[in-house]
């Protein structure tokens, strides 16, 4: 279980969240009913900065929806491209893919 009781997935056996879940069963986005840092987790503002959320408990536990990967690695704006474009918009996700290119 969550050691953060107040998260919404704390109350259900499957360690869902229950605002995802709800948000599904009333035909929405999953997204639909979550607060906006909430549905960005693991990505979060510091300083005005979007970054990898990595010392947050949900994380280094190994939330729910984290598994290992047998492939390559890739960039971790990439692997949370939904929830970088949630914070930045499509453009500001275009222009961050641009920018990273550049520099690969």
């Amino acid at each position: 279980m969550c050691p953060h009781r107040s998260h919404f997935f704390s109350a259900r056996p499957d360690r869902k969240c229950a605002l995802q879940v709800a948000s599904i069963a009333a035909g929405e986005h999953p997204w639909r009913f979550k607060p906006f840092y909430c549905a960005m987790h693991p990505v979060t503002f510091v300083r005005r900065v979007v970054r990898l959320d990595d010392d947050n408990p949900l994380y280094t536990t190994g939330g729910d929806c984290q598994r290992p990967a047998p492939e390559a690695p890739i960039p971790v704006y990439r692997l949370f491209e939904a929830e970088v474009k949630l914070a930045l918009g499509e453009a500001g996700y275009a222009e961050l893919e641009a920018r990273a290119g550049a520099n690969m």
